[in-house]
């Protein structure tokens, strides 16, 4: 008979050889007696975990499968259904709104990819808000999305005139409102009378 390899002591993934019993199993095959990291005991023969077949007690299956079934919860929030639509329209040619986003080459960052890392990044989103891309010409990351009011989006568009006045980057209608001044006069200054940034908005617009 074959000797046997004396395998007290030794560590198999999560599960530690206490010692052999004494009577082996229905096959002649020699039983071994294992502690688990998680406190079990079983009884193994050495091909079952020697060769990494078994490496727990079953307590490490039991954590991947609930790891794997696991939700966050969130799953009937408007934020997520926000992640989901974000998705569809950049990879989904099928989306309605695909030519806009996909269709030339807009994408969502591979942290956001999943759920959870959008959620940690952007948090709930706000009542009356929807994400918005800072730069609509770049990819959904964390450094180019915010949640926005319809207001802002709408502000955001890639026909948005977007504009430096006084060390300040942003839209004219944006200025407009902050300064009170008609934003059709303004852009007319600035499109068809050929007028600098500087003047058209600080000249007032009821006079040229």
């Amino acid at each position: 008979m074959k000797k046997v390899i004396d395998l007290t002591g030794r560590q198999f993934g999560r599960l530690t050889v206490k010692g052999r019993l004494e009577q082996r199993d229905k096959s002649g095959r020699v039983v071994w007696h294992l502690l688990c990291d998680c406190g079990s005991e079983v009884y193994y023969d050495a091909g079952r975990f020697k060769y990494g077949n078994t490496s727990s007690c079953g307590c490490l299956k039991k954590e991947l499968v609930g790891n794997d079934h696991r939700t966050h919860g969130l799953s009937k929030t408007p934020t997520y259904s926000c992640w989901l639509a974000m998705k569809k329209r950049c990879y989904n040619n099928k989306s309605q709104d695909y030519y806009l986003y996909g269709g030339r080459g807009i994408r969502v960052c591979d942290r956001w990819m999943t759920f959870e890392n959008f959620y940690a990044d952007m948090g709930d989103r706000p009542i009356g808000m929807s994400l918005d891309r800072i730069d609509c010409n770049l990819d959904y990351s964390p450094e180019n999305c915010r949640w926005a009011t319809v207001t802002q989006q709408a502000r955001n568009k890639r026909n948005t005139k977007i504009v430096e006045y006084k060390g300040v980057t942003k839209s004219i209608r944006d200025f407009c409102d902050e300064l009170s001044l008609n934003a059709n006069t303004v852009m007319t200054r600035l499109n068809q009378q050929n007028w600098t940034v500087d003047r058209a908005l600080s000249t007032p617009t009821g006079r040229i």
